[in-house]
């Protein structure tokens, strides 16, 4: 259901947080990511079945700068990483704040798997008393909000009854 993605010293906050998520019935797998160019260089084949295509929820932790990995997560997944110039403190305290601990990386993988659910082929009534049929792209997050929707766009057809009758 869900990729936790991360590099060096990462990977033991991806193994915590898959650990929770399996206790919590909540299928995920751990991706050590050490270099992005050895992994680009692979076949195809070999980086579709480290990172499925179908599984689009998806987590990378980077205690560095999160730039780049927008390109192995997807529209709807989430980066842990900094975005600032970083902070002086107590390590413990910073990584929490940063949000370099399991239960941060537990909440953004449950967010990626809200989008991820929200995105698959679903159908809806319109306004317009017809029938959307399709692929809707609607990404609800919960963190944000009861009904907080992030992006939507849908490709597909639409089917009003009333225009038939016409």
């Amino acid at each position: 259901e869900i990729l936790l993605i991360g590099t060096g010293s990462e990977v033991s906050l991806c193994v915590a947080a898959h650990e929770q998520l399996v206790g919590e019935g909540i299928k995920s797998r751990v991706v050590s990511m050490p270099s992005w160019e050895l992994f680009d260089d692979q076949p195809q084949a070999y980086k579709d079945q480290v990172l499925p295509p179908r599984v689009t929820a998806r987590v990378a932790v980077e205690k560095g700068s999160t730039l780049g990995w927008e390109r192995y997560v997807g529209n709807g997944g989430r980066i842990i990483g900094m975005r600032t110039f970083g902070a002086s403190a107590p390590l413990k305290d910073l990584q929490k704040r940063f949000g370099f601990d399991p239960a941060s990386v537990v909440a953004a993988a449950k967010d990626a798997l809200d989008i991820a659910r929200a995105y698959r082929d679903c159908r809806i009534q319109t306004i317009y008393g017809g029938t959307f049929s399709g692929e809707l792209r609607l990404y609800e997050v919960p963190s944000l909000g009861e009904n907080s929707y992030v992006f939507a766009s849908a490709g597909g057809s639409y089917d009003n009854q009333e225009d038939r009758k016409a």
